[in-house]
């Protein structure tokens, strides 16, 4: 799962340190490893890498499992009434079904937040840290999420680490150096291989047809759209296989289908993606 997540290599071996601490025969060593503090955006990557984490810790048996619910993620209540407060922290013991106690990884994700000083003066954050010492000798991993547009992130980290020892991840989505190899990898593994003249295009289209400075840029998402137009296109094109198996693609062949290529403006207008309190 980890060589297979579209992230940072730094991303990569933070979670294979997390692998090598759980996989240990030494029950002292496992309890070693550390509780998660994640930047992202919100997005595929941010789950697949948070549920990365989660299938480590339970495949390698960290701490005994009660019940067969080891993920929850929810976010953190702002300005929110008793009852989504009340909804936030009961959500485990839901979770945990006919058991006592939830066990597993618990993501709390504090993108409904603008800072660390909002949310560190807020009664409900003393609520949090409670809960947090409460629990987390009970069989709890914590993955707690800023997004890169929380301020002050080091702020909050240096807080929840009294409490917990964490490691922190950072995914950024990819600039244009890393969407190219992204984009040719992906049409590599479809059958398509582009010579050197191809690859430059294809740069040239990314540059094009995306911002990678706005909001409408959604990283992986937006680039797995337009490699799927790309397929599309390159399939009129690319006439036969060759004998390596392959439809390898030159520099014509993608000024024949430039035109034609379309990226859409994933730009948000609403706040309907966001996960309400309580959620399980």
């Amino acid at each position: 799962m980890i060589d297979e997540l579209d992230v940072s290599e730094d991303v990569k071996e933070a979670l294979w340190k997390v692998y090598f601490v759980c996989s240990s025969d030494n029950v002292n060593i496992k309890k070693a490893v550390k509780d998660v503090f994640i930047i992202s955006p919100l997005c595929k990557e941010l789950e697949k890498i948070t549920k990365c984490y989660e299938r480590i810790i339970i495949s390698k048996g960290v701490y005994p499992m009660r019940g067969s619910r080891t993920y929850l993620e929810l976010a953190f209540p702002v300005s929110g009434k008793d009852a989504d407060y009340k909804a936030f922290f009961s959500s485990p013991k839901l979770a945990a079904g006919t058991q006592n106690k939830y066990s597993g990884v618990f993501v709390i994700s504090f993108e409904l937040w603008k800072s660390s000083r909002d949310l560190m003066r807020d009664a409900a954050f003393d609520e949090l840290i409670k809960y947090i010492d409460e629990t987390k000798k009970d069989g709890i991993s914590f993955v707690f999420h800023c997004t890169p547009e929380f301020k002050e992130p080091d702020l909050l980290k240096a807080e929840l680490e009294k409490h917990l020892n964490l490691i922190t991840l950072v995914h950024t989505y990819p600039d244009i150096e890393r969407a190219t190899e992204f984009v040719v990898k992906r049409l590599a593994k479809a059958g398509f291989m582009l010579d050197k003249p191809a690859k430059k295009e294809i740069k040239c289209i990314l540059n094009e047809k995306i911002d990678f400075k706005s909001g409408g840029y959604r990283g992986y998402d937006t680039l797995e759209k337009l490699v799927s137009n790309l397929l599309f296109e390159l399939v009129f094109t690319a006439g036969r296989k060759s004998e390596d198996n392959y439809f390898h693609i030159g520099k014509k062949d993608i000024l024949k289908i430039a035109p034609s290529i379309s990226v859409p403006n994933e730009e948000k207008t609403d706040d309907i993606h966001r996960k309400k309190a309580g959620f399980i």
